[in-house]
């Protein structure tokens, strides 16, 4: 008897995905889970499309989705930092002398 790796359920040794969570099980017709950097990159460049990645692949593989996050995390981070510092250079500007 196998276990899923996400929730922990009990499955029989055929299951192909857990009929708990709904996580596919790996080795079976499709692509391990891993993180991905090309992932990571699109969700930095592109957030909206990193988003639809995020949701799309929360729950059947977690640790690309993790990926997806981090580039969007980044990218919001990158664009607070941009927005702060024209506000500062925007103060000097204009009551510097």
């Amino acid at each position: 008897m196998k276990h899923c790796r996400k929730c922990g359920g009990a499955l029989v040794d055929e299951a192909r995905a857990c009929i708990h969570c709904g996580v596919r099980l790996d080795g079976e017709g499709g692509a391990s889970d891993a993180p991905n950097a090309a992932v990571a990159l699109l969700a930095f460049f592109f957030p909206l499309a990193g988003l639809a990645v995020l949701f799309s692949l929360e729950t059947i593989r977690p640790l690309r989705a993790r990926s997806a996050r981090r580039g969007i995390y980044a990218a919001l981070a990158l664009y607070a930092l941009i927005i702060v510092l024209v506000v500062v250079l925007n103060i000097v500007y204009l009551f510097g002398e």
